[in-house]
């Protein structure tokens, strides 16, 4: 996947997208799905707030959950700013920022808990995931402060969804996985709107002596 989103850039490059916002942002499918996906993030969160498991450190997995679902209710501002256009673009910076501050929380909380395991490898690839995830968070922001990085944000959107796919798929507590299965999910979301809003090249017309 990210071997074809960098083969889509390389069949764009030189290009820039052909609107700075986020193509599709107004429909009501892209919309229903950004609401489909904080809903699973919300529920991710709850469970891992109220059902700790085995963890070392509960109050720092408890703030995960937590941040989880401010990460749900950033998405939620997202997709209502979206929709509303120049009237929510506050809504939309206010949930890129808490987005932003969910990766955050989440990454550190992860690390804590995974860092007392001797097995290095057992937490290295979630470790990455997170950071690739928080990454595309980031440069996703970029498109509400007006500030867009298109290339990063598809390059980062792939990655953290491929990851996160390979992070769910493995051994460990069901909100966890759940949360990685949903933020791929928007991540693969927004990569393909992304991707379709750059521009074809334009073939240069044949002179008439060339023909």
């Amino acid at each position: 996947m990210v071997a074809l989103a960098g083969y889509a850039i390389y069949l764009r490059r030189g290009s820039t997208p052909a609107e700075e916002g986020i193509p599709a942002a107004r429909s009501p499918l892209y919309t229903a799905a950004l609401y489909a996906i904080a809903a699973l993030l919300a529920l991710s969160g709850v469970i891992q707030i109220f059902h700790v498991g085995d963890s070392l450190w509960p109050g720092m997995y408890r703030l995960g959950g937590a941040a989880t679902v401010v990460g749900a209710v950033g998405l939620l501002l997202l997709a209502g700013g979206n929709r509303d256009g120049e009237k929510g673009q506050w809504r939309c910076r206010v949930g890129a920022v808490l987005m932003i501050l969910f990766g955050g929380i989440w990454l550190i909380s992860a690390y804590k808990d995974a860092a007392t395991d001797p097995v290095l490898w057992r937490f290295a690839p979630e470790i990455l995931a997170i950071s690739a995830v928080l990454m595309a968070f980031y440069y996703m922001a970029g498109y509400y402060f007006d500030s867009p990085r298109p290339v990063y944000t598809l390059f980062f959107c792939e990655l953290g969804a491929f990851l996160g796919v390979m992070s769910a798929i493995d051994d460990m507590p069901m909100a966890e996985a759940l949360r990685f299965a949903a933020v791929a999910l928007l991540l693969f979301l927004w990569g393909f709107v992304i991707a379709g809003n750059f521009p074809k090249k334009e073939t240069p017309l044949q002179s008439d002596e060339e023909i």
